[in-house]
């Protein structure tokens, strides 16, 4: 009976001890687990092609890290999620991320949805926008941070495409939706305020987008006199337009956004976007170190050149990843998002530093398709 008692004590002084030792590691495994981080964009869908490619640079970032050996020696973990182009899905994607306790920064959301930044803010979560045009974006909290240009930003810097034209005639081409309909009045407000310019919007078409028959579109500017045409829209009405217009107005030019800088917008359009224009503030071909390791791991994973949106997601992770590195570990929400607003940091995009509003100064070129490729503009 005695031994039994023994056995039995030592059984418990084993569990004992056990328990113990499991709490000291369970501390340590926190110390340990994977700091989290989330990229939201659209995986499915119409404007699936954005999402990956956010998906796919977020990844790189992650990966290069987490080959250095991660943040003070923890993993990152990336959280992949498709908000399929809907405002539904991205407020239920955001309130997900908002009920995590560990979750330390956002990457997105493709779509300007204009309450996701109020919710992360709310919870001190800092989310770093790549793509998001509307002017008021960072109105929503001071937790939301923009690295894409405004909306008013890029269509000066088409404007500026367009200047390179020579051109006084301007036609415009918009979607008919919020983005269109403000980039259009954003456009006729910025030719009204450069006057010394001489421009003239002599025609201006709303459009339903998509590989629609353009042939009513295009002999309406042609109709109006137009030399220059600006497009709000995105790649997939681009090309289907410029097809066409090739045969009814070869010597039309034509002036795309950002959303054009992509290899899909090169294979479909083939040798009918010869000559199209459009500002960036990314160069495939950069010769900077950064950039063409971006360049060859985004090539190796998704068989194409980066987009210059990609590039910006690519940058935002960056900048988030440096983020929470300068809490020494701490991993204090509200560090992360002081560091973001005073950051110096130099990507693939030039400049990502903020200003009082959290908006990135963006510094584009004019870009052209020259022989299947996009090159600088030289005139």
């Amino acid at each position: 009976m005695k031994k039994l008692i023994s056995v039995l004590l030592a059984l418990v002084l084993v569990f004992s001890l056990a328990a113990c030792g499991g709490n000291d590691d369970a501390g340590s495994q926190g110390e340990g687990e994977p700091i989290k981080i989330a990229v939201v964009g659209p995986l499915t869908g119409d404007y699936s092609e954005y999402g990956l490619g956010f998906q796919a640079a977020a990844e790189i970032a992650v990966e290069k890290w987490n080959n250095n050996g991660g943040i003070n020696g923890r993993m990152i973990e990336l959280e992949s999620y498709d908000e399929k182009g809907t405002t539904e899905e991205g407020l239920a994607i955001c309130q997900l991320l908002c009920g995590e306790d560990n979750m330390y920064g956002v990457v997105g959301h493709f779509e300007s949805i204009m309450a996701v930044g109020g919710l992360y803010t709310e919870e001190r979560i800092s989310m770093i926008g790549p793509t998001a045009s509307s002017a008021g974006f960072t109105d929503q909290g001071d937790c939301v941070f923009r690295l894409n240009a405004t909306i008013y930003t890029e269509t000066d810097a088409m404007l500026d495409c367009a200047a390179d034209t020579k051109a006084t005639k301007l036609g415009v081409v918009y979607l008919g939706d919020d983005w269109g309909t403000t980039a259009y009045q954003v456009a006729q407000d910025s030719v009204a305020a450069r006057s010394d310019q001489n421009w003239e919007i002599v025609a201006a078409e709303e459009i339903a987008g998509g590989d629609m028959d353009y042939s009513a579109v295009i002999s309406n500017l042609k109709s109006a006199g137009v030399e220059t045409v600006l497009m709000f829209c995105y790649y997939d009405s681009v090309v289907p337009f410029t097809i066409k217009a090739k045969s009814i107005m070869p010597e039309l030019n034509i002036v795309c956004g950002v959303n054009c800088y992509n290899d899909t917008f090169l294979e479909v359009g083939g040798a009918e976007v010869e000559g199209c224009l459009a500002p960036s503030v990314f160069a495939a071909n950069s010769s900077d170190e950064n950039t063409q390791y971006f360049v060859e791991k985004f090539v190796e994973k998704m068989g194409s050149t980066p987009s210059s949106l990609s590039a910006q997601a690519y940058d935002a992770t960056c900048l988030l990843l440096m983020a929470i590195e300068s809490t020494g570990g701490e991993l204090d929400r509200e560090a992360i998002r002081d560091y973001l607003a005073n950051n110096d940091y130099v990507g693939t995009t030039g400049s990502c530093a903020f200003d009082e509003n959290r908006d990135a100064a963006r510094d584009f070129k004019t870009m052209v398709v020259k022989n299947g490729e996009w090159v600088y503009y030289e005139g």
